[in-house]
């Protein structure tokens, strides 16, 4: 029996991590990259798309129904912006527009 899946992501100021995790909290896959904190939004973005690309080449991430992002804040859930304080480059960072693109 196949289980759905979930992807995370944990957005930081020193890495980011991406795993996929089962309905019994299973992590099955894990990825992670330095954050480079003291770059451009474009390049920060560039690591979580790697990341990313761990978790979509895996066969596993046809069983994945939804993507949780960590990130620190403030976060603006309904525009779907952070603004974290440790990584400058993303002050309104459209985050979850730009995984969706991903």
């Amino acid at each position: 029996m196949h289980m759905d899946l979930v992807a995370a992501l944990d957005i930081g100021g020193t890495k980011i991590a991406g795993a996929l995790v089962d309905g019994h909290g299973r992590i099955l896959l894990r990825a992670q990259r330095p954050t480079p904190a003291r770059e451009d939004g474009d390049t920060v973005m560039r690591a979580v798309e790697e990341v990313l690309g761990e978790l979509t080449s895996s066969g596993l991430w046809g069983r994945a129904t939804a993507v949780g992002i960590g990130s620190a804040g403030p976060v603006d859930a309904s525009a779907g912006t952070v603004s974290p304080v440790n990584v400058p480059g993303w002050r309104g960072y459209p985050l979850v527009d730009r995984v969706r693109a991903a």
